[in-house]
């Protein structure tokens, strides 16, 4: 449904949704979804980055020590804030929203990692291991790219900043393929 807001709200919330989708620290495209994140008093630009092009040096160095020098009791008062955007017809849609601790964020990142660093045989040194992006994820559930889960960048994301599970359909068809 559409909400009615004051000329002055609409303007103040589309600027700052300019502001975040025009700079990379902020915002990273998957499939058709935008994701916008921020921190009043933390930079989280290393975000886009883990999460597009991992490298095995930035996420190693993310798992050990995130924020290093910062209290853990300033990352739990520091919120993380997250909205996942699509377009219908010239129109932004608000698909997700999430404020949760920053420290919330950093654990639920930090296991997203782990679960993707995958034993292999022979076994890869550490150094030469390397992590799928969002993007490799979803390619990688199916054989014909047009055969893709439109909400899977999404579930992915979600996965990765709030820990919640891929669905059950998702993890089906990929051990049918």
């Amino acid at each position: 449904s559409y909400s009615s807001v004051s000329v002055e709200a609409a303007i103040a919330y589309g600027n700052s949704l300019n502001y975040l989708l025009e700079r990379d620290e902020h915002h990273f495209n998957a499939g058709a979804f935008s994701f916008c994140f921020w921190a009043k008093q933390q930079s989280l630009g290393f975000i886009t980055n883990l999460l597009t092009k991992p490298q095995p040096k930035e996420v190693r160095s993310f798992v050990a020590s995130p924020f290093s020098g910062i209290p853990r009791e300033e990352l739990r008062k520091e919120r993380f804030h997250s909205v996942t955007l699509t377009g219908n017809s010239g129109r932004v849609v608000v698909n997700h929203w999430l404020v949760e601790s920053l420290d919330e964020a950093n654990t639920n990142l930090k296991q997203w990692f782990k679960d993707l660093d995958l034993d292999t045989i022979p076994p890869v040194p550490e150094d030469g291991r390397s992590y799928p992006a969002i993007d490799d994820l979803c390619r990688a559930t199916v054989r014909d790219p047009k055969d893709s889960n439109a909400d899977l960048p999404a579930q992915l994301y979600r996965a990765a900043i709030e820990g919640t599970p891929v669905s059950l359909s998702l993890i089906k068809r990929a051990r049918s393929e």
